[in-house]
């Protein structure tokens, strides 16, 4: 019995080290890409600023998609929003 509850504490105690240890960073902003004569701002948090910049064209010109990523539109505000696991994402918004 006291096994069990050593071994649940311990559990417990490396789930919650996981869960700290998760990335807590601000996506970055790659900078303004056009298309379609649409400026639009390009964001990622995990893939590198060229892979975003050329899918998100690609989302938005023929609804392709990166392997292992699903991409949805949200209408004229989120064009492109592409997500795969453990927190990796890119997205684009219209430029002000």
């Amino acid at each position: 019995m006291i096994l069990r509850s050593i071994l649940l504490a311990a559990i417990a105690a490396v789930a919650l080290a996981f869960a700290a240890a998760a990335p807590a960073y601000p996506p970055i902003t790659c900078g303004q890409i056009s298309v379609s004569g649409k400026r639009l701002v390009v964001r990622t948090h995990g893939p590198n600023c060229g892979f975003a910049e050329r899918w998100v064209k690609e989302f938005i010109a023929h609804h392709t998609k990166p392997k292992g990523f699903t991409c949805r539109s949200y209408g004229k505000y989120v064009p492109a929003d592409c997500k795969a696991s453990k927190n990796r994402y890119f997205l684009a918004n219209p430029a002000s």
